[in-house]
């Protein structure tokens, strides 16, 4: 069956020169040529004339298409078994994973309420001026003197698995470590910002995080808070420095080590 209508003139094109010719051929037999050609030429074209409105009625009838009724209305379903992708970017891990030294450490999104950076965050490497999300850091200064010394880590017992600590240290001449934990490139809002206290013994009573004086030894294994501070588009980070309070040296000469530690371990912003 012809699909277009240059096919169909080819066709009806054949079919009428093998007409015409097999009635040549009959008429030179019968010796009838000229009116057998006159009935030939009319028979032609009143075929050709049919065999137009039949196509153009074939052609009409297909470009309709399937009737609605003979269409199959089951949705296709994926195969249960191929792997579906999504655009949707995944939600970022509760905690701050345990990552090297030297990396910096940024969560995408701003859908968390709870922020926390602990040890296990970057000790090193260059912060972001704007970051986009929320970036951590932790890093510490080190004391001038050896008796004192560097902070020595405890792989578990952290808020988040890793933490450090110090002696304490004892003598007016003494120089201390001490820590920085930053949160930056938070979403605007106010945070109830806290620190967390590993559950250890030797804890020192006096350790000084910024403006405020906690007593670790009372508060092992606990969250103690801080207070409140905003975050606007102007200040977008929550710093925290801990260190022991010079007061604490006592007015001693000379530096010796003390058998109460000070525990370094997480800060927490909890949006409110």
């Amino acid at each position: 069956m012809p699909t277009s209508w240059p096919e169909f003139l080819l066709v009806a094109g054949v079919l009428a020169l093998f007409g015409l010719a097999g009635n040549i051929v009959a008429g030179l037999i019968n010796q009838k040529i000229p009116s057998l050609h006159v009935r030939t030429v009319a028979l032609c074209a009143v075929g050709f004339v049919a065999a137009s409105v039949a196509f153009a009625a074939y052609q009409a009838v297909r470009s309709a298409g399937p009737d609605a009724a003979d269409v199959d209305a089951t949705p296709t379903t994926a195969d249960p078994a191929a792997p579906q992708s999504s655009s949707a970017a995944p939600r970022p891990s509760s905690g701050t994973p345990n990552r090297p030294d030297g990396s910096a450490s940024a969560t995408p999104g701003h859908t968390r309420t709870e922020y926390v950076v602990s040890v296990n965050s970057s000790t090193t490497g260059t912060m972001p001026e704007h970051p986009s999300s929320p970036t951590y850091r932790y890093w510490y200064y080190k004391s001038a003197n050896d008796v004192i010394g560097e902070i020595r880590y405890e792989p578990s017992g952290g808020a988040t698995g890793r933490w450090g600590w110090v002696p304490v240290a004892v003598g007016r001449d003494c120089t201390v470590p001490y820590v920085m934990f930053s949160l930056t490139g938070l979403p605007k809002g106010t945070y109830e910002v806290s620190v967390h206290v590993p559950d250890v013994p030797n804890l020192a009573d006096q350790v000084e995080y910024g403006e405020t004086i906690v007593d670790q030894a009372a508060n092992r294994g606990s969250w103690v808070s801080l207070g409140r501070q905003k975050v606007t588009d102007d200040n977008r980070e929550i710093g925290v420095t801990q260190s022991q309070p010079h007061a604490s040296f006592g007015e001693s000469s000379g530096c010796r080590r003390s058998e109460q530690r000070i525990a370094y371990d997480a800060v927490r912003a909890r949006k409110v």
